[in-house]
């Protein structure tokens, strides 16, 4: 586990999470982030969890 924070005033996380829903089919549920490997003062890399049909991926943004 890591320390990092979702750094709001970089990137609403909402709209991450919208992002990720609009370009998979079927309206995923998308949950997270569930980790956050790094935060720069340019983005974020983070785990989401994406749930469509009852199969879980994680996705990386």
């Amino acid at each position: 586990m890591n320390d990092f924070t979702w750094p709001d005033a970089l990137i609403d996380v909402a709209e991450v999470r919208a992002w990720i829903t609009a370009v998979y089919p079927n309206q995923p549920t998308v949950t997270g982030p569930i980790n956050i490997d790094y935060v720069k003062k340019w983005g974020v890399v983070a785990h989401f969890q994406v749930t469509t049909a009852g199969i879980t991926t994680a996705v990386v943004r």
